[in-house]
């Protein structure tokens, strides 16, 4: 199996978004992580509206762009609120047993919301990310299975 210097490149792109969102989640722990997933949940909304709006400024059919619209801006407020309430709810992790809680669940949640995030990606941009990752772990696992 060869393994070309772009998907290296995607690989290494990709695990930094990970460890990325997981270091973010273990820091501002579950409920602001839950906050945050629910904000990215509503940019997928909102590129699926957008992308209609879009083609029905294409095809001139103006009819179909106000609701679209209006579901964009619920969207985007959607975002707005769970952000904030991610932020006031950050004095959580002060609390000893709760914080360690929050902030291994926190941990977990941010890999869930990389993964969205990635497929966001693929889904915009039509870039195999997760594919190439998925190959290139597997690549890395049968060479140490091959070892022993």
């Amino acid at each position: 199996m060869s393994i070309d210097i772009s998907q290296i490149v995607i690989t290494i792109a990709v695990i930094c978004i990970i460890l990325w969102r997981i270091s973010y989640g273990a820091n501002v722990g579950l409920v602001a992580e839950a906050a945050g997933l629910i904000a990215v949940l509503a940019t997928f909304a909102s590129v699926y509206f957008i992308m209609g709006i879009t083609e029905n400024v294409l095809d001139k059919s103006f009819g179909g762009i106000i609701p679209k619209i209006g579901y964009l801006i619920v969207a985007f407020v959607v975002y707005r609120v769970m952000t904030g309430i991610g932020e006031s709810l950050r004095k959580m992790k002060e609390v000893p047993v709760l914080g360690s809680f929050n902030r291994i669940l926190g941990a977990v949640l941010g890999v869930i919301e990389a993964i969205a995030i990635l497929y966001l990606v693929e889904y915009i941009t039509g870039i195999k990310l997760l594919t190439v990752l998925q190959a290139a772990w597997l690549g890395l696992f049968g060479k140490i299975k091959g070892l022993f």
